[in-house]
């Protein structure tokens, strides 16, 4: 049920149970990030790799107090589109980078998107093992007047990380920095990032690497 006051919509992600009230417009993406879901991506909601790809249930879901419809999504983006024409991306699959609320919906996120996914060791055991990567690919894009200069590259780099990723105090444990800085200049800034930890920069590849 809309919010008449603040123009908010429930949001329900499955299998988590995970929901709130988001304001219209706000991207699937996003509301999952607030509410801590585990939904994966690289490139940072540029609709380039493609692994935050959800489904939208229509349906009366009455413990959750939803009326969950697929006309409160918005329709397929230019991005998504031009996408789809790499990549395969089904009719029932949207990129939830791309789909913004405009009413009340339920979520499914599949286990594929899941940047951690659960792994059940036997039928009969109930105990789930959580499997959480400790290095993380994260693409960039830095100024396109990049710097040959390491320091400068350097303030770029975490600058860009944390307009775009909100990760910030990072340590940078990269020594090959002679080969790396004119080709990132000459490749325009674009690189992906491997993170460890949230904390450790520990290699830099130009362009989007999934």
């Amino acid at each position: 049920m809309q919010n008449s006051e603040n123009n908010e919509y429930k949001i329900a992600f499955m299998p988590s149970g995970k929901r709130g009230n988001f304001l219209a417009g706000t991207k699937i993406l996003d509301a999952a990030r607030e509410l801590g879901v585990d939904i994966d991506s690289v490139c940072g909601g540029r609709a380039l790799c493609g692994r935050c790809q959800v489904e939208f249930v229509g349906g009366e879901f009455a413990k959750l107090g939803i009326s969950s419809k697929l006309s409160n999504i918005s329709t397929r983006s230019d991005a998504e589109k031009k996408f789809s024409t790499r990549k395969n991306l089904g009719s029932d699959r949207r990129l939830s980078c791309q789909s913004k609320l405009l009413g009340d919906i339920v979520v499914d996120v599949p286990q594929e998107s899941q940047l951690h996914q659960q792994l059940v060791r036997k039928e009969f055991e109930a105990t789930e093992i959580t499997i959480n990567p400790s290095v993380h690919l994260h693409y960039i894009e830095l100024a396109d007047n990049c710097s040959t200069k390491r320091t400068n590259v350097l303030n770029q780099i975490k600058k860009a990380l944390e307009d775009q990723w909100s990760l910030t105090d990072l340590n940078f444990i990269v020594n090959d920095w002679k080969e790396i800085l004119p080709i990132l200049k000459e490749g325009g800034g674009k690189c992906t990032v491997a993170v460890r930890n949230n904390k450790e920069l520990i290699a830099i590849f130009l362009g989007f690497m999934e």
